[in-house]
């Protein structure tokens, strides 16, 4: 995906933040396919995430995804097959060093993860999180039909 659609798709994030559902619609008018604004939706934010958690010092990052499904069954996808997460790695990488992406979308959509809101809990009560391991839960299962395999 180009910058220029990822920077329209981060902001579509941002303006619904932390309600993957709210923020589908808006990537299906961008032009992204079903399976392209689901994985964007739940996948970009933990790309961008990890980009800011390893400048903090975190080093391991479980390479899977879990979500528990409705009928109570935990589902992982794999996260580096999955496109959306990989660009957003890479970018969120870019703008720890060059401040590239819009700051107050990414801060937005960054700050609503679970992985910074972890982090962010672990350093406030003092504790050192350099060396630390991060493991991805996903809060809605509606993307597993998506997911790349």
């Amino acid at each position: 995906m180009d910058r220029a659609r990822f920077d329209a798709a981060l902001a579509v994030l941002a303006a619904n933040v932390d309600d993957a559902p709210l923020q589908v619609p808006g990537l299906l008018e961008l032009g992204f396919t079903e399976g392209e604004a689901w994985r964007f939706a739940v996948f970009a934010p933990v790309g961008l995430a990890q980009a800011l958690l390893e400048t903090l010092g975190v080093k391991t990052f479980a390479d899977f995804a879990s979500v528990r499904t409705v009928e109570g069954v935990t589902a992982k996808a794999r996260l580096r097959k999955q496109p959306e997460y990989v660009q957003a790695l890479s970018l969120g990488r870019a703008h720890m060093k060059t401040g590239c992406l819009d700051r107050t979308h990414y801060k937005s959509v960054v700050e609503a993860t679970s992985e910074v809101a972890a982090a962010d809990k672990a350093l406030n009560a003092g504790m050192d999180i350099r060396g630390a391991a991060m493991a991805v839960v996903l809060m809605t299962s509606e993307v597993i039909p998506h997911v790349r395999r």
